[in-house]
């Protein structure tokens, strides 16, 4: 066993669109030196995995199907023998050579350095998954192949059948990179008791002019047993709602903070003519007025401006969606 690891110095020239990497390199390597230019090359799916082990061997990855296998963009590689010669392989060097590592594995030699083909992709690219219960997995690998046999080259769809039950954990850090802390925030809301085509329009055009790339138009699916009949059990009244449809505006600086605010009012407005009479009182922003205020509390207001009185009289708990004291 040879440890190549530590020969991992890499080099990109982003003009020729080739990269030049020592042997011990992983294919997370490539990707942190090619992304800033906007160049991948297939890979592999993981980004551990060694360039020469995968290369080698074929390859394949996310963008195989425009660009084909890892091997196939193998421009040139350097090697050394068995008889401790050094060697390039390329079409016009050794190519014999050059054709049997492009698939033959690491059969002809220790591979320490390889160019390859970039092409270009991302930094930004339209990925995501979509999940299905093993009961629906025969109809589903049906579409599946359906789609696949008509998909474009661009397009790169896979199926996996697999136990995947999601610690809760992961779940609920999905968003964090979308709301890191510190960042400026402004949101509007509206409880919706239903989705028309017309409102899924207006929602699609407002999505078209998002101020920012963070910025986001967010349906949360109610519903269930959130809507329990008994409202009266807990303070929040609300318990005829299907959806609520959150607009953030999210902004990194200063400068950016008038359009996202103003976007999310606009855009907030459009989807009044959509939208219950309630609001849940966790989305409703500063400012709103009174009359806002007392719908996010709905026929609860006075019950609770009775239990403010008797706990807080004098209101001192008041930076907040304030139940004033008195009667």
């Amino acid at each position: 066993m040879i440890d190549l690891s530590p020969m991992q110095a890499p080099h990109v020239d982003p003009e020729a669109r080739s990269p030049l990497r020592s042997g011990g390199a992983i294919w997370g390597d490539v990707d942190h030196e090619t992304q800033p230019f906007g160049l991948a090359t297939p890979g592999g799916i993981v980004s551990k995995t060694g360039v020469a082990r995968l290369t080698l061997g074929g390859g394949f990855g996310w963008p195989s199907r425009k660009y084909g296998l890892s091997a196939d963009n193998l421009l040139s590689a350097e090697l050394v023998t068995a008889e401790g010669e050094f060697v390039k392989a390329s079409a016009e060097e050794s190519a014999d050579l050059f054709w049997a590592i492009r698939g033959g594995g690491g059969n002809f030699g220790v591979v320490t350095s390889f160019e390859l083909q970039l092409h270009e992709v991302g930094p930004k690219v339209l990925f995501g998954p979509t999940v299905h219960g093993l009961d629906d997995a025969a109809e589903v690998l049906r579409h599946y192949r359906d789609f696949a046999r008509g998909a474009p080259n661009g397009c790169s769809v896979y199926a996996d059948l697999l136990t995947a039950p999601t610690p809760y954990t992961a779940v609920q850090t999905t968003f964090d990179p979308l709301l890191p802390k510190g960042g400026r925030y402004y949101w509007k809301s509206h409880d919706l008791s239903g989705i028309s085509d017309q409102m899924i329009d207006t929602v699609v055009a407002r999505a078209r002019r998002l101020p920012t790339a963070k910025s986001d138009i967010l349906i949360h699916q109610f519903g269930g047993v959130i809507n329990d009949p008994f409202r009266a059990a807990t303070a929040h009244p609300h318990r005829d709602i299907d959806f609520v449809v959150t607009l953030g505006g999210f902004s990194e600086e200063p400068a950016q903070d008038e359009p996202c605010i103003a976007w999310a009012r606009e855009c907030h407005a459009e989807l009044g003519e959509y939208a219950a009479a309630s609001v849940c009182l966790n989305f409703l922003s500063h400012g709103e007025g009174e009359a806002r205020l007392r719908s996010a509390y709905g026929g609860n207001a006075e019950r609770l401006r009775t239990i403010k009185t008797r706990y807080d009289p004098e209101n001192l708990f008041r930076r907040n969606h304030n139940v004033p004291a008195g009667a």
